[in-house]
Order: C-alpha cells, then sequence, then structure tokens
C-alpha cells in the first residue's frame, strides 16, 4: 500500500511540470495563430452594447473633458 503511494507521488510531481508546459505551449501556438490570422476582437461585440470612449475638447478659451458612450451596430442590419 505504501509502495502504491509513493508511486502515485512521483508520478504526479512528473505529471505536473510536463502538464503546465504543454499547457503553455499550447497557449503560445493559440496565441501565435491568432497573430498570424490578423484576428480582429473587436468582431466579438455584440450590437447594441456601449462601448466607452474618453472626450477631450480643447479650444482657445475652453477645456472640456467627458466620457462619450458609442454603441456597436450590426454591419449588416436586417430590414
Amino acid at each position: 500500500m505504501n509502495s502504491k503511494k509513493n508511486l502515485l507521488a512521483t508520478l504526479k510531481a512528473k505529471a505536473l511540470p510536463g502538464g503546465i508546459t504543454f499547457l503553455a505551449a499550447g497557449l503560445l501556438i493559440c496565441f501565435l495563430g491568432f497573430a498570424m490570422a490578423h484576428f480582429d476582437f473587436s468582431n466579438l461585440e455584440m450590437p447594441g452594447t456601449p462601448k466607452w470612449y474618453l472626450t477631450v475638447h480643447i479650444d482657445d478659451e475652453q477645456f472640456w473633458l467627458g466620457f462619450t458612450a458609442s454603441y456597436h451596430h450590426a454591419a449588416h442590419p436586417q430590414d
């Protein structure tokens, strides 16, 4: 029984770094694929959800700072 516990502990100690290495390599390959395909994450935005922008207005006599909401619309709205 004791040798079984030692075997499992040894297996866990060896499998954990290998698993982390494979996970890191997979994430790296995934992000490299996104970069190579020029994937645009803004395509995942839901239509009708607000996107906030910082608005700055500087004139000769005025300075205005504020936040503006813009709504993402579908590229081809259905009639």
